[in-house]
């Protein structure tokens, strides 16, 4: 009998969670259930880690536009297949403090997705470089002589 009262109670909380959605529906994409969950989870502790008084709205709303962005290219198509975002300087002219907690968002992120990120911003490629002996993210930077081409490119553009 408490078996019974057990499995009642158990569908009148599903019920009120889930609605009309069958529990076999949930079973059948738990996988993906528990993805979300574990990406909320870390969007909340991100988006709590970045607010602070003086910056909250700054930080709040670039992290929800990263994850907005983050879910608008993920499972596109009817293949379900997550297309590649490319980032340039998202964060250019942030804190340094604000920075960590959302490129630890996108490293997250590019766990199931894969995430391009151009900067030439020396916080953001500090922490690559020390993410990249981790194995956590790849960097692909300019060899020398690019670095040269390009800022001489620059002074006759200016000039």
């Amino acid at each position: 009998m408490e078996t019974s009262a057990a499995l009642t109670r158990a569908t009148e909380i599903w019920s009120k969670i889930a609605g009309s959605v069958p529990a076999d529906w949930a079973l059948e994409y738990k996988a993906e259930i528990q993805e979300a969950t574990e990406r909320r989870r870390v969007i909340e502790a991100t988006s709590t880690a970045i607010t602070k008084p003086s910056q909250s709205d700054e930080g709040t709303s670039l992290a929800d536009a990263l994850v907005a962005r983050l879910t608008s290219v993920r499972n596109i198509g009817p293949a379900r297949e997550s297309l590649p975002l490319l980032l340039d300087d998202a964060l250019n002219g942030l804190d340094a403090e604000l920075k960590a907690p959302l490129l630890e968002l996108l490293v997250r992120a590019s766990e199931s997705q894969q995430i391009v990120f151009m900067t030439e911003d020396s916080d953001v490629t500090e922490w690559a470089r020390l993410e990249a002996m981790t194995g956590a993210v790849s960097i692909l930077e300019p060899s020398p002589d690019e670095q040269a081409n390009t800022m001489e490119e620059r002074s006759l553009r200016a000039g």
